[in-house]
């Protein structure tokens, strides 16, 4: 085993931690980064586009224009949070990029998945975490011309530390194993 000395420990949370006070060697980041002391590292990026059940179609129809997303229960990526609410941005080629304000009934990341499964709402979410979903026909996309804009995924870290061999080891890991869709 190539990294058998590495163990991680994963706080899964939307709430960016300190690293410094919990003594955590790396964060992995979704999205925007706020300015701080961290060392970031960009790993990737994934696109997001939006995803109902069929079930849910069924019931309320399938939404015809992203204005429809304001009538109907939605669920967003963190990601999303802003001092205004919670917007969606689309876009579609050709047309200039939209932002939506939304009233999701929750933004837990944990519980979208179920949300959407129940046929209770539409979610925004990244394609890799919706693809054996759509592959199995559980969800399928909505508006597909439309798409959000990508999640760049970051590796933070402490400035003030030189990264050990093991973080380096980690990280070296993560870039040979992830798989990032080719860039649009």
């Amino acid at each position: 085993m190539q990294y058998a000395d590495i163990r991680i420990e994963i706080p899964a949370t939307h709430v960016p931690l300190d690293l410094y006070s919990e003594n955590m060697d790396v964060a992995l980041r979704f999205g925007a980064l706020p300015d701080s002391s961290l060392m970031a590292q960009k790993l990737g990026s994934f696109s997001t586009t939006t995803y109902a059940s069929p079930a849910y179609i069924g019931t309320h129809g399938a939404p015809e224009s992203p204005d429809d997303l304001c009538l109907r229960p939605t669920l967003v990526l963190h990601q999303a949070r802003t001092e205004s609410g919670l917007i969606w941005t689309l876009s579609s080629k050709g047309r200039k990029a939209r932002s939506f304000a939304l009233r999701p009934p929750s933004w837990r990341a944990i519980r979208f998945c179920f949300w959407t499964l129940l046929s209770l709402a539409m979610e925004f979410c990244l394609q890799w975490i919706m693809a054996p979903e759509v592959a199995t026909g559980r969800l399928c996309k909505v508006l597909p011309d439309w798409s959000g804009p990508p999640q760049h995924l970051h590796a933070l870290s402490p400035g003030a530390r030189a990264p050990s061999p093991k973080l380096r080891g980690f990280l070296r890991y993560l870039k040979a194993h992830l798989r990032f869709p080719p860039s649009t």
